[in-house]
């Protein structure tokens, strides 16, 4: 566990399987994700049995016992110390300020405990709210993917974000971690 600003990140429990796969398969979260693929009960469960190992991690956040976001390391590279971080807020607590709450206590966790050096993010051209928080934590727009997402009839950019530990570390110097 890793705790923050009042947050907790934890592993994935089973308890937390439901709320999770609902938030997945809600409409708002699909058009964001390049997976649109509705996820069931079983294969929910499968993907749980299989987090153990490999190059990427999932954590949930929570605030008073209550399921704020799952957030995710993606491609973790212990080489070249980076990885893809990412973000679903719960859908109740959308437009409070939690997604950039969340998203800095992964920062933190990423660059202070894991060490690593860049973190990257992709995100759909039409979700400018994103790109806001992305770039109000420091995040540089570095290109994209042309069309790689089909969306509503049409074909739409992924945008690639980068933040480098250094940039992070000097908008952050003067913050101690708290890790639990």
């Amino acid at each position: 566990m890793y705790e923050y600003n009042g947050l907790l990140m934890r592993t994935i429990e089973r308890r937390d399987l439901e709320a999770l796969r609902f938030l997945h398969n809600h409409p708002t979260t699909l058009k964001t994700l390049t997976n649109t693929t509705f996820i069931t009960e079983a294969a929910q469960n499968k993907w749980f049995e299989s987090l153990a190992g490999g190059s990427s991690r999932y954590y949930v956040i929570e605030e008073d016992g209550r399921l704020i976001a799952l957030m995710r390391l993606l491609q973790i590279d212990s080489v070249n110390h980076c990885a893809g971080v990412g973000i679903d807020v719960m859908l109740e607590h959308r437009s409070r300020g939690y997604g950039k709450r969340c998203l800095s206590l992964l920062l933190r966790y990423c660059f202070e405990e894991l060490n690593l050096n860049m973190v990257w993010l992709l995100t759909a051209s039409f979700n400018e709210v994103a790109q806001r928080l992305y770039r109000s934590l420091g995040f540089q727009h570095t290109g994209y993917l042309p069309q790689m997402l089909f969306r509503g009839g049409e074909y739409h950019n992924v945008e690639h974000f980068a933040l480098l530990r250094s940039g992070w570390m000097t908008q952050h110097k003067n913050t101690a971690p708290e890790g639990v």
